[in-house]
């Protein structure tokens, strides 16, 4: 297949500043911006430490080390152990990595840093060992369809989903402001493209006003339930209230808030606040690029923001080149413990965790006189 064919953003945006990684931040269109309750009073902004380890407000952060090991966690065997939940930000397979990856699967020439389990080689023994593994698929998994967008249209090949699934992904989140770069043509040709490679999916329903019935994966007899949203719901409780009485734990998957901000809005925090009182258990949001800080309410946790996990053409910035991977390990009476691990990508986009993933301590809940 053709350069051109790969991605039509080359005839717009030229092939030297694909190949190069030219790409400085993906603009979302006016269109594409979070529909949430009115307010506009920024959270303080709390960056990434220098250890990998992210700060938290009202709560204590994770330990700071300084080795570095993607190694697997170690858990106790059995029926016992908790169930491990596993949260990225976004995946952008497009651009310079899509191409590695295409190249690679048709047995072409690609630089020594593409190896067999590139662009996750450094984390997936990580990814592997969680029971559910979830991710925000920001690029459109088909061939099909024209540009429909004002923003950088994002396509992936179809070794994309092959690496996702290699490095242990289960689920991944078509609520985002790229689902539809390619048109309602390309968004549902990827629906049936990912169902065909047994990739589960999640969040097709934002685009609608229809109610969306929880994703729920039972594991080891906990039942998880995940929602994800694009555009907020009219009624934020609605599903979260329908799907509570069906899960022992439900999770909000949010793509939320302006680019490119550390901060979170008043209307971030209105609306995870509602998704909690109607019943959930833990949000998580991803879009910004950059890591957002970390809340809590009603003893609840609430990552607004943990930034890419693999994204080439981001690291115009210290902040665009970190991201985290949240860790959760719930029972069935509900969630017992997590983590945040930094991960800071390099010049191609790849993740590396900044310290030992094993040695990371969790985060603890503030005391109740220092919940909001």
């Amino acid at each position: 297949m053709s350069l051109s064919s790969f991605c039509p953003a080359l005839r717009r945006f030229g092939a030297v500043a694909l190949l190069l990684g030219g790409l400085v931040g993906c603009q979302a269109s006016p269109s594409g911006q979070q529909q949430t309750a009115p307010g506009s009073t920024s959270a303080e902004a709390l960056a990434a430490s220098a250890t990998g380890s992210v700060a938290v407000r009202t709560a204590p952060p994770a330990a700071s080390v300084t080795a570095s090991s993607g190694a697997p966690p170690s858990r106790p065997s059995g029926s016992d152990r908790p169930v491990r939940l596993s949260f990225v930000g976004d995946l952008a397979l497009t651009m310079t990595v899509g191409l590695h990856l295409m190249n690679r699967g048709q047995g072409k020439p690609v630089p020594d840093f593409v190896d067999d389990g590139f662009p996750f080689s450094h984390v997936a023994d990580r990814i592997r060992g969680a029971d559910l593994a979830v991710g925000n698929l920001e690029c459109v998994r088909s061939w099909l369809g024209e540009v429909d967008t004002d923003h950088n249209p994002f396509r992936c090949p179809p070794e994309a989903v092959d690496a996702l699934e290699s490095a242990g992904f289960d689920l991944v989140s078509v609520a985002n402001n790229h689902a539809y770069d390619y048109g309602r043509k390309g968004f549902i040709d990827m629906l049936r493209q990912l169902d065909r490679a047994g990739m589960a999916h999640f969040g097709k329903e934002s685009f609608t006003p229809k109610p969306q019935p929880a994703f729920v994966r039972e594991l080891r007899g906990v039942k998880v339930g995940l929602l994800a949203y694009y555009f907020a719901p009219q009624n934020p409780r609605r599903d979260v209230e329908a799907a509570r009485p069906e899960v022992d734990v439900l999770v909000v998957f949010n793509h939320w808030g302006p680019e490119d901000q550390a901060e979170t809005l008043e209307s971030q925090r209105l609306l995870a606040r509602e998704y909690i009182d109607g019943g959930a258990d833990l949000i998580v949001g991803c879009h910004a690029h950059v890591v957002q800080p970390i809340d809590w309410y009603r003893g609840k946790l609430i990552a607004y923001g943990i930034g890419n996990f693999v994204f080439n053409g981001m690291g115009h910035s210290e902040q665009h080149s970190r991201g985290a991977l949240l860790e959760v390990d719930v029972t069935k009476a509900g969630i017992a413990s997590h983590r945040l691990i930094g991960v800071r990508l390099d010049q191609h986009g790849v993740p590396h965790f900044e310290v030992d993933p094993v040695k990371v301590a969790p985060l603890q809940p503030p005391s109740p006189s220092q919940d909001n």
